[in-house]
């Protein structure tokens, strides 16, 4: 479990509606927070899927379901709520109350889970805009597993805004919390699109510093880092905001993985020959 520093006691976590695998995923990301989940069901039918489905039969006892809207009220006095969710019913209401929200993407396609197996993990990691979430797509497909997005990408797509200072944390604390909602979905490997440390680099480049009650959640959970070179065009999408700092940001992240200890790769080439070459380490 991730244990957020947030000052908060409870997870309040909204699904949106979307396939059972899909919902199950959420679980896992509001538990991996590491705090009471409660969720508030929309409906009958989600009500339905909560209390009879299989797919969250390992986790009963880890989270409990608001039957009634009279019982949230009680629940969020206290005022150290966290509220989750994939659309903007539980962003407004949580606005509305003062409260802090942290967005659940909704990944559609997913297999269903195996919570008894770990996966290898593998971290894709560089510069803007040198393959990073392609190359994922790509390997996932490929070895017929689940890949972990960019957890910031879609909080950002969701919010229509730019990138912020103070959005670092929730960033990072979303990341940890996706990769280990998909774990259980993974197929043998479970490949990672970025990784926290990529956090650390960011903000050190753009903003001069790092959050130091940030650093415990830079630790090496995984077996392998692809480093992909930044031998790409770069591309403006409205959130990358380091067009000439490939070089220096490949540096930065040749240090910085190269001291954790684990297999370190350099990727590079384009299309084809950069996939074949991920492959060609994956399965060696």
């Amino acid at each position: 479990m991730t244990v957020a520093p947030y000052k908060f006691d409870r997870v309040f976590l909204a699904s949106k509606d979307s396939a059972e695998e899909s919902q199950c995923a959420h679980l896992l990301f509001a538990l991996a927070l590491g705090r009471e989940v409660i969720i508030v069901p929309k409906d009958l039918d989600e009500m339905t899927f909560w209390e009879s489905s299989p797919l969250v039969d390992p986790y009963r006892g880890f989270f409990t379901v608001i039957t009634q809207g009279d019982q949230l009220a009680p629940k969020i006095i206290p005022q150290k709520t966290l509220f989750c969710g994939a659309d903007d019913r539980m962003s407004g209401f949580a606005d509305r109350m003062g409260l802090p929200f942290l967005f659940v993407p909704t990944l559609e396609g997913l297999p269903s889970p195996n919570p008894s197996k770990k996966p290898r993990r593998v971290a894709i990691v560089g510069p803007e805009c040198s393959g990073k979430s392609s190359l994922a797509i790509d390997l996932a497909a490929k070895l017929g597993t689940t890949h972990v997005p960019e957890y910031a990408r879609l909080m950002l797509n969701f919010r229509g805004t730019p990138c912020l200072e103070q959005d670092l944390e929730s960033i990072m604390l979303g990341q940890l919390a996706l990769e280990a909602s998909l774990g259980p979905f993974a197929q043998g490997t479970l490949i990672c699109d970025t990784e926290p440390r990529l956090s650390k680099i960011y903000a050190e480049t753009i903003y001069g510093k790092f959050p130091d009650h940030l650093s415990t959640w830079l630790y090496s959970d995984y077996d392998q880092y692809l480093l992909t070179s930044p031998d790409l065009p770069w591309i403006a999408d409205g959130q990358r905001s380091l067009p000439q700092g490939g070089q220096d940001f490949f540096a930065a992240c040749e240090k910085l993985f190269g001291a954790t200890g684990r297999p370190v790769a350099v990727i590079s080439g384009r299309g084809q020959k950069r996939l074949d070459s991920a492959l060609e380490i994956l399965r060696s």
